[in-house]
């Protein structure tokens, strides 16, 4: 049994045809057609498990050059997951029961917008509270500025969240931003708050198994934390009467 990521298969594994008797392809979404080709000849027969509506593969790898570009946005790249083209050709069959929320609510919006509220969930055996499940919080004075990408009073905002969070719970925390521009100022909101009152660093150590993280929505696909406060702008664009959704 050999557990490897489809590219590494390429690189380190034999160019052997029926290498294998089943090659299995988990998290199918995130792997790019192209990548998969050379796991699929080293099989005799293949299955590709995945979900399309979860988000595509991503350009992480195939972008570096984005984080000194200067800019927030993904490469983009006209490529389609292994799963985009196996239930193109292939009958497929729908896993329905879902099992990993510890709270519906982090399920309900999904299985309604996007599975048709066909996904068996269990009910959850606890009552809503702050910090469970999922909270909603509005800032009225929020506003976006298109200049530099970031909405100031929503970071300012989230950054003392932040700090009241680390003074109620000892559980983990991450942000998640939808662009980088936003997650930089979120940023450096949180060091000027640390700057004002030193005694905040404690709880931002690094050297703990699940140290704080402030981090764009890509690069957190595959990560799970127990609490994380993700950041979208339903806001007003500076020098803009209209309504604008981020």
């Amino acid at each position: 049994v050999f557990l490897m990521s489809p590219l590494s298969v390429s690189t380190y594994l034999a160019n052997m045809p029926n290498m294998f008797d089943c090659v299995i392809f988990d998290e199918a979404s995130q792997i790019f057609a192209c990548d998969a080709l050379g796991s699929i000849y080293r099989g005799k027969q293949c299955i590709i498990i995945g979900d399309d509506k979860q988000m595509p593969p991503s350009n992480f790898f195939m972008a570096q050059l984005d984080d000194n570009s200067g800019t927030d946005e993904e490469l983009e790249y006209d490529l389609e997951s292994i799963l985009d083209k196996a239930m193109a050709t292939f009958e497929t069959i729908a896993l329905k029961w879902h099992y990993r929320s510890r709270s519906e609510e982090l399920i309900t919006f999904s299985n309604n917008a996007f599975y048709s509220d066909k996904l068996i969930t269990v009910p959850t055996p606890r009552i809503h509270s702050t910090g469970f499940g999922v909270d909603f919080y509005y800032d009225p004075m929020g506003r976006y500025n298109t200049q530099t990408r970031t909405n100031i009073f929503e970071a300012s905002k989230v950054a003392k969240m932040v700090i009241d969070h680390y003074k109620n719970s000892d559980k983990s925390l991450g942000v998640v931003a939808f662009s980088s521009s936003q997650a930089d100022e979120i940023q450096r909101e949180l060091d000027k708050l640390i700057k004002d009152d030193p005694s905040l660093k404690k709880y931002f150590q690094e050297d703990i198994d699940e140290p704080f993280f402030i981090k764009k929505l890509y690069r957190v696909i595959k990560e799970i934390e127990l609490s994380s406060l993700f950041v979208m702008h339903i806001t007003r664009m500076e020098n803009s009467c209209k309504d604008s959704a981020h």
